[in-house]
């Protein structure tokens, strides 16, 4: 229970965000913020807040944090209250590195790409060993370069080729569910992605995956350029890959935004690197 509102428990988001001690901090700083109205969510809420920050604010937010974090250990070790604006005051005064920080294992990152108004991102990778049991993973990001939310799913394939063909396919009928009017589909299997955008079957290596490469090409080119391929290297979708292997080892299936343990300790990015993304982005 929390100790300074007696109201909830003292989950991560309460304690930085809904306690309303805490509310009161953020809306009384120059960020002005109505943490009531953000996601349930400590990872979600803390993207949508920078996601509109410039660096100035950002450092601002990074330093609230801090210093919320301190007045509450102050409180619950000591038995001492920290007055609102003191907490506010400290967060003025305190230095942040505004390029980088890690909270609760989360990893946000100013250098979040900017994608187009209309665009959105979707990172995918597929795992696959000799008993043919194969799993994809998809990351799904928003054209703030938000990460939204994660398929992973268990299945069979013949070749690890057709294993990567399954994971697109299926990422591309997901696509056609989002808002944003293109979606760009990234995957590390460049010759998978120049047989569908060319058209080329002479260039697969297997056979299994012609069936998934033909309804790639008719998907793509029933929504009039909504949709589009893309190869990168594996940095690019490192995460989608360490998804894909720990679904097929562990045969599990799921869907949803990840919680801030799994964030942690898979080091999952909420945000799209575009020092990195462009960086090794062929």
């Amino acid at each position: 229970m929390c100790q300074r509102c007696g109201m909830e428990n003292e989950f991560v988001n309460h304690m930085f965000f809904f306690c309303p001690h805490v509310r009161m901090v953020w809306f009384a700083s120059q960020l002005a913020l109505r943490t009531d109205y953000l996601p349930l969510s400590f990872p979600q809420a803390l993207s949508s807040i920078i996601s509109f920050l410039d660096d100035e604010q950002f450092v601002l937010c990074c330093n609230l944090l801090w210093s919320v974090w301190k007045a509450r250990n102050k409180h619950v070790l000591e038995g001492k209250c920290t007055a609102l604006e003191a907490v506010i005051a400290e967060a003025y005064n305190c230095k942040v590195d505004a390029k980088s920080m890690q909270v609760q294992g989360v990893n946000i990152c100013k250098n979040a790409i900017q994608l187009s108004p209309e665009e959105g991102v979707i990172l995918l990778d597929a795992s696959w060993d000799t008993s043919k049991a194969s799993a994809l993973a998809f990351m799904v990001y928003d054209r703030m370069g938000n990460l939204i939310c994660i398929n992973c799913r268990p299945f069979q394939a013949n070749s690890p080729f057709q294993a990567e063909a399954i994971a697109l396919e299926e990422a591309a009928h997901y696509s056609m569910l989002m808002q944003e009017s293109k979606i760009i589909l990234f995957s590390d299997c460049r010759i998978l992605v120049n047989a569908v955008n060319d058209f080329d079957y002479q260039t697969l290596p297997d056979w299994h995956a012609m069936e998934q490469v033909c309804r790639l090409r008719e998907t793509i080119q029933a929504h009039q350029g909504r949709i589009e391929i893309r190869a990168v290297k594996r940095e690019v979708v490192e995460n989608a890959h360490m998804l894909a292997n720990e679904a097929r080892r562990r045969g599990t299936t799921w869907h949803g935004f990840p919680t801030a343990q799994q964030l942690a300790r898979m080091k999952l990015k909420v945000k799209l690197d575009a020092e990195v993304f462009f960086k090794k982005n062929d």
